[in-house]
């Protein structure tokens, strides 16, 4: 914890005189519902740490449920303007 000395107790309570928001993430997202809402929550909190060896590398974003929701969605994007039909399931 000697990266934030003075801005937290040995415990890593947060005691700088810069006030922490009484707000989440939960309560500033209010655009998304459901899974989408919860995948960008999960999300967001792998990236926002404090160490950053603890933060996800670029590969594990890309993979990540919420991103790679929208990978698929443009790769079917693109399949679909160039004639390719999706296989049927079944």
């Amino acid at each position: 914890m000697a990266l934030y000395a003075g801005l937290t107790t040995q415990t890593g309570t947060w005691i700088a005189k810069t006030p922490i928001p009484s707000q989440t993430l939960e309560s500033r997202e209010i655009r998304l519902e459901g899974r989408d809402r919860d995948l960008l929550l999960k999300l967001m909190r792998k990236i926002l740490c404090w160490l950053p060896e603890d933060r996800p590398s670029a590969e594990d974003l890309y993979n990540d449920g919420f991103i790679y929701q929208f990978v698929e969605y443009l790769t079917t994007l693109g399949e679909a303007s160039l004639g390719v039909e999706e296989p049927e399931q079944g």
